[in-house]
């Protein structure tokens, strides 16, 4: 993991980010990972994503759509009708960062 870490802290800083503003991003994938000249992981393609707009307990919905997004990242909740969520987001991080590990660049 050691070539990938930097990206993947990146992709986790910039993650935690948007969620501290009420941003879900809705289709978060390896192709929305864009690598910048100095090395550097960006977050892009926020077309699906939602500001969060009521909260209770750990339950989160999200202003625009029930889910979006592509299905071989998203959290099982989803296919059962739920909502793309913070813990959608995060679930479909760590299905990035498994197949980087699998895929290497």
């Amino acid at each position: 993991m050691s070539s990938t870490a930097p990206w993947v802290l990146d992709v986790a800083l910039g993650l935690a980010h948007l969620h501290e503003k009420s941003v879900v991003h809705g289709d978060l994938k390896a192709d929305n990972i864009l690598i910048t000249p100095s090395l550097r992981a960006c977050i892009a393609d926020f077309g699906l994503s939602s500001i969060i707009t009521s909260c209770s307990s750990l339950r989160f919905t999200n202003s625009s759509q029930k889910q979006g997004g592509t299905i071989r990242y998203q959290a099982p909740e989803l296919h059962r009708g739920g909502d793309n969520n913070l813990r959608s987001d995060i679930y479909a991080f760590a299905c990035v960062v498994y197949e980087v590990q699998l895929f290497p660049l």
